[in-house]
């Protein structure tokens, strides 16, 4: 929640406060937050109050869980913290066999490598970036969001502005859906349990545990598992990252379309090296499989 909606959602915010419907930079974040608002309304009643389905199946409870949320938007949410720097951060970037290293990385350079072709299709300099008046009024109101740690107040360079899209993107249709929608259902079973920690966790190695003893009591299992069915939520396939551009103002911009082709050959290719790579597992992982991943954020 911090690192996808607590960014995104201001975000787009300002955008719509501060760039014409017409700006390609508006146009992007729009369609990746195509569901992505309401937060603060929806939250507080069905999430952080007590006596919520969340307050009485997380093992910290609503309380807990807000305490948690200030704590990490004080102290690690930052728009330079993008896919390669979490990778190193969480130390699984040697790690071949976690899912998430090879698909996200894959995801994430299709990605930029779109975003270098769209920038330079509407600014032909980095002076163009510089004198878009509208693009430094909104970089501007962005960095003075309290949770927006190193969002620059101005974007002088093509390469800054492709790097900081990159990671908008990758928010709203990655790593928003590899921690939420499915996989919130998936990971509802120990270990993986986001509602566990019913207990502290060992201080030392070698104790002796009990796994049942941190995740959700039994007598809870029935608002913990309605909680998580709730992200249960099938995504037609036009709204999955094989068609993302297939709509105005994308396809009225002949200069965009060898860039949305090349996208849609790479998306194609990762969906069939992921198919192939989990074609053997007992419980496959294709959660990021491009024709089952939405290209918005949602709420």
């Amino acid at each position: 929640m911090a690192d996808t909606h607590g960014t995104t959602v201001p975000i787009r915010v300002e955008a719509l406060r501060n760039l014409a419907a017409e700006h390609p930079v508006r146009a992007l974040i729009q369609r990746h937050g195509y569901l992505d608002f309401g937060l603060e309304a929806l939250l507080p009643p069905t999430w952080f109050l007590l006596g919520t389905p969340m307050d009485q199946s997380f093992g910290w409870g609503a309380v807990g869980s807000v305490k948690f949320l200030d704590y990490y938007f004080k102290t690690q949410v930052s728009v330079t913290y993008d896919l390669l720097a979490d990778l190193q951060a969480r130390g699984i970037h040697h790690i071949p066999i976690n899912k998430y290293m090879p698909y996200g990385t894959k995801l994430y350079d299709a990605i930029h490598v779109f975003v270098e072709k769209y920038v330079a299709a509407y600014y032909k300099s980095d002076q163009a970036v510089a004198d878009d008046h509208e693009l430094q009024s909104w970089a501007s109101d962005c960095a003075r969001v309290p949770q927006f740690k190193d969002f620059p107040a101005k974007i002088t360079k093509r390469n800054r502005l492709v790097k900081l899209l990159t990671h908008l993107i990758y928010l709203e249709g990655v790593k928003h859906h590899a921690m939420n929608g499915a996989t919130t259902w998936s990971a509802i079973a120990l270990p993986y349990s986001t509602a566990a920690l019913w207990k502290p966790m060992p201080t030392r190695k070698g104790e002796k545990i009990d796994l049942i003893e941190y995740t959700v009591p039994l007598n809870k299992m029935a608002l913990a598992a309605g909680l998580a069915a709730v992200f249960i939520r099938p995504v037609p396939a036009n709204q999955s990252w094989m068609g993302v551009y297939d709509t105005a103002p994308f396809t009225s911009e002949s200069e965009l379309q060898p860039a949305i082709a090349e996208l849609k050959t790479k998306l194609q290719h990762i969906d069939e090296f992921i198919e192939e790579q989990e074609s053997g597992q007992a419980w496959p992982y294709k959660m990021l499989r491009p024709s089952k991943l939405p290209y918005y954020g949602w709420i």
